[in-house]
């Protein structure tokens, strides 16, 4: 239990006197989140396929506003879900596609058996 509103003097009563308090692995997490999102969210109407609301858009989600000028802050869970577990992983497959030196991925990933086939 943290001593931090009472007004003891000693060290071991509050701790929190004597110390600097550290954000949260979580608030990290959200604060990367929206950085991410701000500078990666581009123009709505705009022709660029990489950006995050072009992605979002094509799926068929639930508009967003974000960006450096946004007057809101994007709602955390649908951005962090957008950015990893379908932006991200789609432009590593896009990466691959371009490197691979078969017609299909799947061909190239069954001949591919080590690490040196792929940066060659």
């Amino acid at each position: 239990m943290s001593g931090i509103h009472r007004d003891d003097s000693d060290f071991l009563d509050n701790v929190g006197l004597y110390t600097e308090g550290q954000e949260g692995l979580l608030h990290i997490k959200f604060l990367h989140t929206r950085m991410i999102a701000n500078e990666f969210w581009g123009k709505p109407n705009a022709k660029s396929p990489w950006s995050l609301w072009k992605v979002n858009t094509l799926l068929g989600r639930k508009a967003i506003t974000a960006g450096w000028k946004a007057k809101s802050l994007p709602p955390f869970c649908p951005v962090y879900e957008l950015m990893l577990n379908l932006t991200l992983p789609a432009n590593i497959l896009d990466g691959f596609w371009i490197y691979c030196k078969e017609d299909t991925l799947e061909t190239w990933v069954m001949n591919t058996k080590s690490v040196h086939d792929v940066l060659l």
